[in-house]
């Protein structure tokens, strides 16, 4: 009995020194990147020019003087973000709710056995990959399909309309999966209650 009680008190010393290195290392991490980050607001750059401004080029346009200019524009990499992140939540969400409500109320069990699983491994599919796959596959049909169709260079090939395609394909499955589970927690009794009531399938 000593001997496990010795050891129990290592392990939760070994336990406890790893979470104190892990708790450094992000507190590192964040500090590192935050004082590079920082720096722009030393070299020039103002709140409003880095929220608000169009144009961003940390390396420096040279001047008529031959002087190198830095610029930190990110307003139009944080709109960009905005709009791809609002598009792709409004195209991802019904489908994905649609798509719940069709395995566990309309679909043939073997089908939804079938595709299920294959949603939880798109779950956990690194969103690197996916991006990979989105700058290799889609981006290259949508200039050439899309583009000369709509004549928006947006939509087609780089910008925000296979950024939004590709975070589509990234929510889908948790949504889809986090769905599933939540229609799958509905008590039994509330389905008969609402039968009872009149109320259909549909």
């Amino acid at each position: 009995m000593r001997g496990a009680h010795v050891s129990d008190q290592v392990a939760r010393i070994v336990f406890l020194v790893c979470a104190i290195l892990l708790v450094l290392i992000m507190l590192g991490v964040f500090i590192i990147i935050g004082s590079s980050a920082f720096r722009i607001f030393f070299e020039g750059a103002t709140v409003k020019g880095f929220f608000f401004g169009t144009f961003w080029d940390p390396t420096g346009t040279a001047d008529p003087s031959g002087n190198s200019i830095p610029s930190y524009g990110a307003g139009g990499l944080i709109l960009g973000s905005i709009i791809t992140t609002v598009l792709s939540v409004i195209i991802a969400t019904p489908l994905s709710i649609g798509l719940a409500l069709l395995f566990t109320e309309a679909a043939p069990k073997w089908l939804t056995n079938l595709l299920q699983p294959l949603i939880e491994i798109f779950t956990g599919m690194p969103s690197v990959v996916i991006g990979f796959l989105g700058l290799i596959v889609l981006v290259p049909f949508l200039r050439v399909v899309a583009a000369p169709i709509t004549g928006n260079s947006a939509v087609g090939g780089f910008g925000w309309g296979a950024a939004t395609l590709v975070l589509v394909v990234m929510i889908m499955p948790t949504i889809i999966s986090v769905s599933i589970d939540a229609l799958r927690a509905v008590p039994g009794s509330i389905r008969e209650a609402s039968l009872a009531l009149g109320s259909t399938r549909w």
